[in-house]
């Protein structure tokens, strides 16, 4: 099985960019995208939110194999 690589996938490796994220006004964008997929920025808890833990569950099943009358390939 291949690496998923949720990082990319969210955009963190990407430029400061910003947005604007209630309450925490202008911050930088990856940071906005961390604090929707996680409790981190909230109750600074690492653990995902539902969002973020389906995110994880779509880029898993992307990389499974598929079936093929009704073989692996």
């Amino acid at each position: 099985m291949s690496f998923v690589d949720v990082t990319a996938a969210t955009g963190a490796y990407g430029p400061f960019d910003t947005t604007v994220l209630a309450p925490y006004g202008t911050i930088p964008t990856p940071v906005g995208r961390v604090c929707r997929l996680t409790f981190f920025c909230t109750l600074l808890d690492i653990h995902m939110t539902t969002a973020g833990y389906g995110l994880i569950a779509r880029l898993e099943a992307a990389k499974l194999p598929r079936l093929t009358s009704g073989k692996r390939r």
